[in-house]
């Protein structure tokens, strides 16, 4: 079931894979909770999302997809 919790959960996954240099799996857990923050109808303004989506072009920027971190 999606929560904002579990969505929570997923995006501090993805900044400790981040952390170890595991990037395919910090992204992977980064776009799991910006997609469960959407179905719970999370605002791009809520801090919650907003720091997501700032995780989520991180994400991308350290696996060198720039273009892709820009457009978020």
């Amino acid at each position: 079931a999606d929560h904002i919790g579990i969505a929570g959960a997923y995006n501090n996954l993805g900044n400790v894979y981040r952390d170890l240099g595991e990037f395919e799996t910090s992204l992977e857990n980064h776009r799991l909770a910006h997609e469960m923050y959407k179905r719970v109808g999370l605002p791009a303004i809520h801090p919650d999302m907003a720091d997501c989506i700032q995780n989520l072009a991180m994400a991308h920027h350290n696996l060198g997809e720039f273009d892709v971190a820009r457009t978020l």
